[in-house]
């Protein structure tokens, strides 16, 4: 396939390199490097299991959380007096927000996510799971480090609406991008068809590298089902559960649950 692949295609793993070093770069103007992160909004799902998880299980030790791909994270901040309750570690693909991590958590990771070597009762990631271009792998890590009773948490754009172009896409043109945009629905009927058979496509040459400066997303190679996350879930026997937090308004709250995936994924 010409503009997106599977995660086992040589050209991904070649894209993995090209994105980290882009990552590297000082002067791309990436806005994760910028400023802190707060999203709140999103968190306050994340902190509601914490709190769950400490009235149910901890007997008096602390919840041990991780956030992967954090970046210039200020969850920390937002757990407030719980921050006392929680061992907190990161993990991020480049070391450029190294000292910031450091500062704010209790272990750093930095390189994949494979380089994880504990257990978790609450993994997240907010606006990362699109970037990512092994998700098979990165979920099969990740449930592994998951403590029994714990939840994952995924939170990121969708990209699978008919017509919606994503921006990893977008440099192609518009009448092509809705061209994709059909094709892309017909690739993933396998999915929808049966259990088991989800696709987690990545482009393999995303805009990011083909436009003169970065814009937001172009770099989101990870091309984001629901139902390619759900099929995949099936034949684990793990199920989803949509937790979208409520945005204030009726369309507000319509246009979430159309382009954004917030799901919890709870481990047995």
């Amino acid at each position: 396939m010409r503009f997106w692949s599977r995660e086992g295609d040589p050209a991904v793993a070649n894209l993995r390199k090209r994105l980290d070093s882009f990552y590297q770069e000082s002067d791309n103007n990436y806005q994760a490097f910028e400023s802190i992160s707060r999203q709140d909004d999103y968190w306050g799902l994340v902190i509601q299991a914490i709190r769950r998880l400490n009235l149910e299980t901890r007997e008096n030790r602390q919840c041990r959380v991780l956030e992967f791909g954090a970046g210039r994270t200020g969850f920390a901040d937002a757990l407030g007096a719980l921050r006392k309750d929680v061992y907190f570690a990161v993990q991020d693909v480049t070391v450029r927000n190294k000292e910031h991590l450091r500062e704010v958590a209790d272990r750093v990771y930095l390189g994949d996510v494979s380089s994880i070597d504990a257990s978790f009762d609450v993994i997240f990631s907010t606006f990362v799971w699109e970037h990512v271009t092994h998700p098979e792998a990165t979920l099969e890590t990740l449930l592994q480090r998951l403590e029994p009773g714990g939840s994952l948490f995924l939170i990121c754009p969708r990209y699978d609406w008919l017509g919606y172009v994503p921006p990893a896409l977008r440099h192609l043109g518009r009448s092509q991008g809705l061209w994709l945009s059909l094709w892309l629905q017909l690739s993933r009927l396998p999915s929808r068809l049966r259990a088991g058979a989800g696709t987690f496509w990545i482009v393999k040459e995303p805009a990011v590298f083909h436009t003169p400066t970065w814009f937001r997303d172009s770099d989101a190679v990870h091309l984001v089902s629901r139902g390619d996350l759900r099929s995949y879930l099936q034949r684990r026997d793990l199920s989803i559960r949509d937790c979208w937090p409520d945005k204030g308004s009726f369309r507000a709250n319509l246009l979430e649950r159309a382009l954004k995936l917030c799901v919890e994924i709870r481990k047995p």
